[in-house]
């Protein structure tokens, strides 16, 4: 994937500040903000970013145990847990 971006950014008129990465989650882009704010002694920016950022990481988490921990559907075969174990 490095690869196919370094090419594509490599052709004339491609403007690399327009490229978007649809998959990182909203608390990285919040941290990334909050960090550089940090370093500029932009402290009051910092703050409010870093702390949207560890409220948006939260909720992505509890969705993401959510999905993850909820009743799984055998759907063939319901009692599969208990005929193994």
């Amino acid at each position: 994937m490095k690869h196919n971006l370094k090419y594509y950014l490599a052709k004339p008129g491609i403007d690399v500040n327009s490229i978007v990465n649809y998959e990182s989650e909203k608390f990285v882009s919040l941290y990334t903000l909050g960090t550089e704010a940090y370093f500029k002694e932009e402290y009051d920016a910092a703050i409010s970013n870093l702390e949207a950022s560890l409220k948006e990481f939260f909720k992505a988490s509890d969705e993401c145990r959510a999905d993850c921990e909820g009743p799984f559907d055998q759907g063939w075969l319901p009692d599969f847990t208990s005929s193994i174990a």
